[in-house]
């Protein structure tokens, strides 16, 4: 919870146990008391913005600073007595049960950036004019995306943080339905606050940076590992990920206009087979066309024909690919047809929409695989596996205990509830979001900037949730 929260409840819980029946308190004390409460809920609305959550709080905590207000409205004696028993204790039993939906619904707090940079993050709205829509309901058009970037920045005093998801009001919905709960469920994730600055300058230290290209799953959205993108970017690499459109939960645009998730690009249990891969090839040809667009853009924003902050700041001789899920299938087939890609890392990769040829064949690139310990179908645990023993280059690859197949995104940060209904594993989420951290750092610092890791030699005794391996070491 934030501070003006927890406040709220510590002020009236004093206020409480003084007022315990029989006892007595001095007026002054009280209406101290009453008049901080008072102050501190003010401030927390206005200033912190209140949410859905904190209701019950606010209502009992006003009721019971000004009842002690309306005690003490006149001169007397110096004491005022309690209220009776059975009044104290219902009103704190409904304090405590007050303080369930705040803790349980929290607003959400990103893990601090461990690098010595300030973030800066900016967007772009792109038209891919050699492409036709293929993926859309209606035929026609070219494909569009929302690209988000993340960046070393200049820190500056007062710079406008910026929101974790823009448009939330939109958004917010329609990402609840994807996990079938009520639309107002995560309506506080509006005041979540990243730790990166909005269109802020570009850290001009003469050097450019290497460049990292992150795609997300099925349903996602390009802000879905933002504690990764900003971790990232606070040591040094510019991160860039694209909305795959109609793939994507919802994609909002600057225009306002919105394009949802198409479900119907994934055919149901009932269809054979083949005709499940076919459309999920085309599914997959789209989030390669994506992922290879955006390095094109890249390459036009590094000499200024995109006219940006990042003119002659994207190494691109350093380039890395990351992603998660169907994103994850997504690096591996795009490393391995496009050589401009020098590393890459997935994170519970799904293969069924990607090259069988290049199952067999392998990669040339160090490739690390991360895994969930329950993700995944016999299906595509057997295509990942033949990718896996055909790679011809150095691979890792690491199974976290205890995690689940979204512990790899932003959602164990939503709420305390999510193992209980199934968003995340029973390892503690914080603690899995430092293990994905820590290791994708050691890895890309390793392969694009020369930096050896004594982490990726083999298992480590500080991650014990870890089941790590390195192989193809000829």
């Amino acid at each position: 919870m934030r501070f003006f929260e927890i406040t709220i409840f510590i002020l009236a819980g004093i206020t409480l146990i003084l007022n315990f029946p029989n006892k007595y308190i001095s007026r002054k004390i009280i209406l101290f008391l009453s008049l901080l409460l008072l102050v501190s809920i003010v401030i927390h609305i206005v200033f912190e913005k209140t949410r859905w959550q904190m209701a019950p709080a606010i209502i009992l905590a006003s009721l019971l600073a000004l009842f002690a207000l309306w005690q003490n409205r006149m001169p007397g004696n110096r004491v005022i007595k309690k209220p009776h028993r059975w009044m104290w204790v219902i009103t704190f039993v409904v304090l405590i049960l007050s303080v369930l939906p705040p803790a349980l619904f929290p607003v959400p707090s990103l893990p601090e950036p461990t690098g010595p940079y300030a973030i800066g993050t900016t967007s772009f709205y792109w038209v891919d004019e050699s492409r036709s829509e293929t993926l859309s309901p209606v035929p026609g058009g070219k494909r569009e995306i929302m690209v988000q970037v993340w960046y070393p920045a200049v820190g500056y005093h007062n710079a406008q943080l910026a929101p974790y998801m823009e448009q939330w009001d939109i958004t917010g919905p329609v990402l609840a339905k994807q996990f079938n709960l009520p639309p107002f469920l995560f309506d506080h994730i509006s005041l979540a606050k990243t730790h990166s600055y909005l269109n802020a300058p570009v850290l001009n230290n003469d050097n450019s940076y290497p460049v990292l290209l992150f795609s997300h799953g099925w349903t996602g959205v390009r802000t879905q590992n933002t504690y990764q993108a900003e971790n990232l970017a606070s040591h040094g690499y510019i991160v860039i990920a694209p909305d795959h459109t109609y793939g994507a939960g919802i994609v909002v645009f600057p225009d306002g206009h919105t394009i949802l998730n198409n479900p119907k690009l994934l055919p149901d249990d009932s269809t054979s087979v083949e005709e499940y891969d076919r459309a999920a090839r085309m599914l997959g040809q789209a989030w390669i066309g994506d992922l290879q667009f955006v390095l094109d853009q890249t390459e036009r924003l590094n000499t200024g024909e995109i006219t940006s902050i990042f003119k002659n700041k994207l190494d691109l001789s350093k380039v890395g690919f990351f992603g998660h899920s169907t994103g994850g299938g997504a690096v591996v087939e795009t490393c391995y047809i496009d050589s401009r890609c020098k590393v890459g890392l997935s994170e519970d990769a799904w293969m069924v929409p990607y090259s069988r040829e290049m199952l067999d064949k392998g990669l040339t690139q160090p490739f690390f695989f991360m895994q969930s310990e329950t993700w995944s179908t016999a299906r595509n645990t057997e295509l990942f596996n033949r990718l896996y023993e055909n790679d011809r280059a150095i691979e890792y690859k690491m199974v976290i205990d205890g995690s689940k197949h979204y512990d790899f995104s932003d959602i164990p940060l939503l709420t305390p509830l999510a193992p209980l209904i199934g968003l995340k594993g029973p390892i503690n989420g914080p603690r899995g979001l430092s293990i994905i951290n820590t290791y994708t750092l050691a890895f890309f610092d390793q392969y694009l900037k020369g930096i050896p890791s004594p982490l990726l030699e083999g298992q480590s005794p500080s991650y014990p949730e870890t089941v790590f391996t390195r192989d193809n070491l000829n």
